[in-house]
């Protein structure tokens, strides 16, 4: 088995968890926190696949991805203390910005948030063509929870295809 295969197993992997993730916060707005320790576990094996095993592919620089994890931790933690995300979101996202690191953590940001607009978009013409209108005992549109874990998903999938295209994880 070569580094390339077990790199494109790995990927395959995370973007698989990361489907299963989407799917649970879907059906029941939780996220399992075994998916992300799992992302993360995976991450930590690829560095010692790459760093140790492998290294002659060259390394990876994974201090640098773990200073991006803290940075998304510390944010997204903040947005959970103020009610603005919910704790396994900011899991999620966290075990992601680990594989992605600073290089590609602005692109991870901004397609996740396209992710999130597309979501909400899709939740608001629901809830205006397929939703009870307002007053009839239904939750406001407002206070609705978004499973962001979509939105998550999507731009942790979305950022790994372009990181194999521009050789940030490079599949030797």
């Amino acid at each position: 088995m070569t580094v390339g295969t077990i790199t494109f197993g790995m990927l395959f992997a995370v973007a698989a968890l990361l489907v299963l993730a989407a799917a649970s916060d879907i059906r029941s707005f939780e996220i399992p926190n075994w998916i992300p320790a799992t992302i993360v576990g995976l991450y930590i094996a690829y560095v010692i696949i790459r760093n140790v095993i492998y290294p002659e592919f060259g390394a990876v620089a994974w201090l640098p991805a773990v200073g991006a994890a803290a940075l998304v931790l510390f944010v997204f933690t903040v947005l959970f203390a103020r009610g603005l995300i919910g704790g396994g979101d900011v899991k999620l996202l966290t075990a992601v910005s680990l594989w992605v690191g600073f290089s590609m953590l602005i692109n991870l940001l901004f397609w996740t948030s396209v992710g999130g607009g597309l979501l909400a978009l899709f939740l608001l013409i629901r809830h205006k063509y397929l939703s009870p209108p307002l007053g009839s005992g239904k939750e406001n549109i407002r206070k609705a929870e978004i499973p962001y874990g979509i939105a998550i998903a999507f731009g942790g999938i979305l950022t790994g295809f372009q990181m194999v295209r521009l050789g940030e994880l490079s599949l030797p």
